[in-house]
């Protein structure tokens, strides 16, 4: 139980940087990969 309760934390800190660092860098960047999808879907999914 409070391993699942861990992970869950861990889950909404990585989205929570994830929205943070994307919302600092410009939209404009081909360069950085889209790691922030991939991590929705492993959250959703």
């Amino acid at each position: 139980m409070k391993s699942k309760f861990l992970l869950t934390i861990g889950i909404a800190l990585v989205v929570l940087f994830g929205a943070l660092s994307a919302f600092q860098t410009p939209h404009t960047t081909p360069t950085k990969p889209p790691v922030k999808q991939e991590l929705v879907v492993a959250a959703t999914g």
